[in-house]
């Protein structure tokens, strides 16, 4: 599968697929996103935009829907940067990211919760009972 194509089902915002990263795990995808156009961090403290230096980067890996019965992974690299209101190193904001998840896996936790047990949805969606109490 192309990349391009692969960005296109994710449809991630400012995001594209750079590469697959390699596993032994034949049930999972991993995927390593870049911005398309890189913009100025949102500070995790206060939710503003400051143009302030960037300070270091972070890999996280997010967990996304499934795409063809496989469990997706999103390995994604977050900037650190000092915050102006109270000076401390900030990791930023990304939108479309809720915690360890994508915004719309998260919300498909929260529908099948609200059909199903906790225990039954975690089953479905191969997570913990924590995991899916949390989200």
């Amino acid at each position: 599968m192309q990349l391009k194509t692969i960005t296109e089902l994710l449809a991630l915002p400012n995001y594209k697929v750079t590469g697959i990263v390699p596993t032994d795990n034949q049930e999972q995808l991993h995927f390593l996103l870049e911005q398309i156009k890189v913009t100025a961090p949102v500070c995790s403290g206060c939710g503003h935009v400051h143009h302030n230096s960037v300070h270091s980067k972070m890999m996280v890996v997010i967990e996304d829907m499934k795409l063809s019965g496989r469990r997706v992974f999103l390995h994604v690299a977050k900037r650190k940067s000092p915050c102006n209101e109270d000076g401390r190193i900030r990791v930023e904001e990304i939108e479309w990211i809720q915690g360890r998840f994508t915004q719309r896996f998260a919300e498909q936790v929260n529908r099948l919760t609200s059909i199903t047990t906790n225990t039954e949805a975690g089953w479905f969606l191969q997570l913990d009972d924590e995991t899916v109490y949390t989200e």
